[in-house]
């Protein structure tokens, strides 16, 4: 204060509320006072100032709800008038209605006056309010009326209807129709809103579209949102088939996807939710298992979010809480826009212990669930693996009594089939019926489980099949050295670490220095330090990601019902921390717990101990997890990171599922382990599933394709999708100049930039060796955008295709192939079941 007296000699100080910027505009009423300087800079006494109002801010009172603080930084000055005028224009608030149930009008001198309040909690006691979605109230009501709404600490807004619904129709929330009114936009709002108002009553219409406004980001004029209510319009319609006519169970059944983490939306919207607790609101609550962070050893951790079965969580609530989430993935399973394969694989998510969660639905909701996923829950039979391995059915004898101990079936003769993978068993007192017995895993499916329950099964656990595809007769000879599915998955993983070893010799350094040390083109061999081409941090974590993945498997195949694979990875990047110089006991976190020291193969090779240059951010973040326990998410992130440090490790995750959308998944869940801002962990879900599709033999277009609309399921995808449109874009043009590339993708110092350069790098080739070029020879991280062109172009190509004179000086070139093979073996039909196996790669 006397610092700033001493400018102000021969003047004031003012002595502003808290609640304003005391630089920006003050109303009078928020000045608290006056400090009178004298000419020599030294304060005087303090005059009160008899007209200050103190602000709530200043009187400690809470604000209720985001409303009502945007309420309060309006009145400050800190937020434009004009901008709550479009919050308020397009929120559910109650609104002020007679006893029987007709909107009060104030008449007063100027105009007609209708009163709101942003949350029900102000609502006084002896009035009654409804809650409204005001651009369908402002549509329909006169322009001179003027809406009043009141928030906390007695703050009061006023805006003229006109003001309110031009600002809806600049945001396309208003519409003009061919009849001269006004439909309620945005537009695709408009389509789905009239086939829903065909299948519920308009109370249960007016519910949905609140709850649509309130928590699925209706008010968001966007084109990916036109899918996500589509989605959620054919959720309602499954539950509407079924009897169900509960207005706030389709509430929460509309809004579902756009809260739950599987499609990308937005748990913190009902967790976090400080509005009135509305039936739907507690709905959404339980269908997303929303429990409170609790103590467990003196550690803070999160229980159990289901994000993919749900079914431990929704055997304990209510079958209406179990309905919103099973149409919800009903939906998901037959929307038209999906293509054909990716349905196929979603449906099958429908076979899942999900479908236990329907048997007791009320009749007609069940017979929706059997014509969708092919039974009556009621009919099912359980199927699971047995707790611990053993030796693996090996006779037609062993098949047979494993599938009479399973089902139960009479001790009469049987036959068996072996196809390889499994026996066939088929018994004579019911021929027409196959049991399909699986020799390492021993489980037991039925062909009358359901329509193609055995496929199904094959489909989602095959993921590379025993045998070579079998050629047709007739092919060209071109197609009978086509790339099968295991050498394009070992290629990703061997080019990727081949384009880190190539970009990190040079990632320090400019594209002039690149230049001068290199030549004209810049660095087209790699570089070698005692005959070896080193590789980066980059390649040690893809590793070791894929280390936290096969033993994940094991542990799924021992607990069927764990499909998480994030906690794995987590234990596997502590032991990569662990070779980075740091004691294990420091470290390990909860695992130490268990184990005195890492245990595993992969810890066991000493070239992994190298320190290549680890990225502060990974660091940290794991430190943070060792300190806390607690695994850092997309819902709630351990830092705000848009780093490549995710997208550099995600590719292995393609061997996780059959299904893109559960891969998609897991390595955006792997990559926010340690990047917590979507910048920083959709680039993994979209390599991912790139590498996912590739190495099923998909066009690389067409495997962008479908990244891209799995990215636009998620929030905050924005800077991602234009960083990928524009790789696209730029590879149209074949290679082009570093500067050039620099100046349309970037240097790569974010993740979205790194996906965007190597992404282009391949598709602008038409080979592995050409890629890698093109992806290092810039100025930024050389070695992130190269393990990124890498894993892509190796999946493309094949591990042929990598220059085999490079592999040659590739360090730790045997490890990255072993753990490729080994990762094949365990997400193949068959894996190895020994000790020796659960020994390399154990899980608990």
């Amino acid at each position: 204060m006397r610092a700033e007296a001493r400018k102000r000699a021969g003047g004031y100080l003012y002595v502003v509320d808290r609640m304003y910027d005391p630089n920006g505009d003050v109303p009078a009423h928020a000045i608290k006072g006056v400090f009178a300087v004298d000419d020599n800079g030294e304060i005087g006494q303090f005059q009160a100032n008899p007209h200050y109002r103190p602000s709530p801010v200043e009187r400690g009172v809470p604000w209720v709800n985001w409303l009502d603080r945007g309420m309060r930084l309006t009145m400050a000055g800190r937020i434009d008038q004009y901008v709550f005028l479009q919050l308020i224009a397009k929120a559910v608030l109650p609104v002020l209605v007679t006893p029987d149930g007709q909107l009060m009008m104030l008449t007063t001198p100027d105009a007609p006056r209708l009163t709101a309040y942003v949350g029900s909690s102000l609502v006084p006691e002896d009035a009654r309010a409804e809650l409204m979605y005001l651009p369908r109230l402002l549509r329909v009501l006169p322009p001179e009326v003027v809406l009043v709404v009141n928030g906390s600490a007695e703050l009061q807004v006023q805006y003229p209807v006109a003001d309110l619904v031009a600002a809806l129709r600049n945001d396309g929330l208003l519409l003009a129709n061919p009849s001269g009114g006004l439909d309620v936009g945005p537009s695709h709002w408009v389509q789905h809103s009239a086939r829903l108002a065909e299948l519920v009553d308009m109370p249960t219409f007016t519910a949905i579209e609140q709850a649509l406004a309130r928590w699925g980001k209706l008010a968001e004029v966007k084109t990916d949102r036109s899918r996500a209510v589509e989605v959620a319009i054919t959720a309602v319609e499954v539950l509407v088939k079924g009897g169900v006519t509960d207005p706030d169970v389709l509430a929460a059944t509309a809004v579902f996807n756009a809260i739950d983490p599987l499609y990308g939306g937005d748990r913190l919207r009902v967790t976090n939710a400080d509005e009135e607790q509305t039936r739907v609101l507690a709905l959404l609550r339980s269908a997303v298992s929303p429990q409170d962070p609790s103590e467990e050893d003196g550690v803070e951790v999160a229980d159990g979010l289901v994000y993919h079965l749900y079914a431990e969580h929704l055997s304990t609530m209510p079958w209406q809480v179990r309905a919103i989430v099973l149409a919800n993935r009903i939906a998901d399973a037959v929307t038209p826009w999906v293509p054909a394969d990716i349905r196929d694989h979603r449906q099958y998510e429908l076979f899942k212990p999900l479908r236990a969660c329907s048997v007791d639905f009320p009749a007609a909701l069940r017979v929706q669930v059997a014509e969708h996923v092919g039974t009556d829950p009621r009919r099912m039979r359980p199927w699971k693996l047995d707790p611990e391995p053993r030796v693996s059915i090996t006779s037609p004898a062993q098949a047979i009594e494993r599938a009479r101990a399973a089902t139960g079936e009479p001790a009469d003769p049987a036959h068996t089939e072996d196809i390889g993978l499994a026996y066939l068993v088929r018994f004579e007192s019911d021929p027409e019926h196959v049991h399909f017995v699986h020799k390492v895993w021993e489980t037991v499916i039925r062909d009358n489980d359901g329509p193609n329950a055995i496929d199904h099964y094959r489909a989602k656990y095959d993921l590379f099949p025993f045998e070579e595809p079998r050629q047709e007769a007739g092919r060209q000879a071109a197609a009978q050295v086509s790339v099968d599915p295991h050498e394009r998955f070992v290629g990703s993983m061997l080019a990727g670490a081949m384009g880190d070893a190539l970009g990190f010799a040079i990632e320090p350094h400019d594209m002039p220095t690149i230049r001068q040390d290199h030549g004209r083109v810049g660095l087209f061999v790699p570089v070698l330090r005692d005959g070896v081409a080193w590789i980066s941090d980059d390649t040690q974590l893809m590793l070791f990601t894929l280390e936290g993945l096969i033993r994940a498997h094991v542990a799924r195949r021992l607990k069927p019902t764990d499909n998480d694979p994030v906690p794995e990875v987590q234990h596997a990047y502590q032991r990569w921390l662990h070779t980075q110089g740091q004691p294990w006991a420091e470290v390990g976190g909860p695992y130490v717990r268990h184990l005195p020291q890492p245990d595993g193969w992969l810890i066991g090779n000493p070239g992994l101990f190298r320190q290549r240059g680890p990225g502060a951010t990974c660091l940290s973040a794991l430190r943070a997890f060792a300190r806390t326990h607690r695994h850092a998410s997309p819902q709630f992130p351990g830092n705000d990171s848009q780093g490549c440090g995710g997208v550099i490790r995600a590719a292995p995750v393609a061997v996780w599922s059959n299904d893109p959308a559960e891969v998609f998944f897991a390595a955006v869940g792997t990559a926010a382990l340690t990047h917590g801002h979507p910048s920083g962990f959709l680039p993994a879900g979209v390599l991912a599933v790139i590498v996912h599709q590739l190495i099923r033999g998909v066009s690389l277009p067409d495997c962008v394709g479908l990244a891209r609309d799995l990215l636009l399921r998620w929030r905050g995808h924005e800077a991602q999708l234009r960083a990928l449109d524009a790789a696209v874009e730029l590879a149209k043009r074949g290679p082009v100049s570093p500067e050039e590339l620099e100046k349309t993708l970037g240097r790569g110092t974010v993740g979205a930039e790194v996906l965007a350069i190597g992404l282009y790098a391949v598709l602008a080739t038409d080979n592995v060796r050409d890629a890698l070029v093109l992806a290092v020879n810039h100025s930024g991280y050389s070695a992130s955008t190269g393990i990124v062109a890498g894993n892509i172009a190796g999946a493309r190509h094949g591990a042929r295709a990598v220059p085999p004179e490079w592999l040659a000086t590739l360090e730790l070139r045997d490890v990255v192939e072993t753990m490729a093979k080994d990762a094949l073996a365990e997400f193949s039909p068959g894996p190895p079941n020994d000790q020796v196996w659960m020994r390399r790669y154990p899980a608990w």
